[in-house]
């Protein structure tokens, strides 16, 4: 975690807490990708969310994140987000978080899952977009 503040870990410690937290909500809870106030902040602010099978090995410009969504987009979006962090693998380079996540599996080369470049105005915001995005169901 390379040249991050004590701020930026705090941002992002708070935000893994999240996470980590709807574990234990058992289902109460969704993601919408296509949800209206989700696409505004993406167009809003240029954030490309890019769905690849194979990560690419370069993003070009800020605000691009790549990463293959297996159920829910803005899930493992989320996901990929707290795994780079868990795993230090978000680093600050010319105005930007640079991230990736990865999957190792035993005896194989280890495989990029997700490489993400946002700038660090716009960072806080897309976490806490995703935070908004999840709509808890009514209880009855």
């Amino acid at each position: 975690m390379a040249n991050l503040s004590d701020e930026d870990r705090l941002m992002f410690s708070r935000f893994m807490e999240w996470f980590n937290g709807l574990k234990n909500d058992k289902g109460n809870g969704s993601f919408n990708f296509k949800d209206k106030v989700f696409q505004a902040f993406l167009n809003a602010n240029g954030v490309k969310l890019l769905f690849r099978k194979n990560v690419p090995k370069t993003l070009r410009g800020a605000n691009v994140v790549a990463y293959n969504p297996q159920q829910s987009a803005v899930y493992n979006l989320a996901r990929h987000i707290r795994n780079a962090f868990a795993h230090s693998m978000i680093e600050k380079k010319k105005g930007c978080f640079v991230m990736r996540d990865i999957k190792k599996q035993k005896g194989q080369a280890v495989i990029v899952t997700m490489r993400g470049k946002i700038a660090e105005d716009v960072m806080p915001d897309l976490l806490s977009a995703i935070q908004a995005n999840r709509k808890v169901k009514n209880k009855k």
